[in-house]
């Protein structure tokens, strides 16, 4: 038996991705966690970025095309 209401777990649900989301290295790590779950890489790339934006008010990026820019950028290093 839980200690905690489903309400609550929703929220410490929540939290964690508010957190993950936060931040570049994050949301690449969200994508790949989610990736295998979407039919195509925009297609995930789309829910997370919508994700993003129900929690924080804004996208983080502009397009697929940026965000894909970025990844490999981040590679490189």
């Amino acid at each position: 038996m839980s200690q905690f209401s489903p309400e609550v777990k929703e929220l410490q649900r929540e939290i964690k991705l508010l957190r993950l989301l936060g931040t570049r290295q994050g949301f690449f790590q969200y994508y790949f966690e989610e990736l295998p779950c979407h039919r195509t890489n925009v297609e995930c790339f789309i829910k997370i970025n919508e994700k993003h934006f129900d929690l924080f008010g804004e996208h983080r990026y502009e397009t697929y095309d940026s965000f894909r820019k970025q990844i490999n950028h981040y590679n490189k290093k």
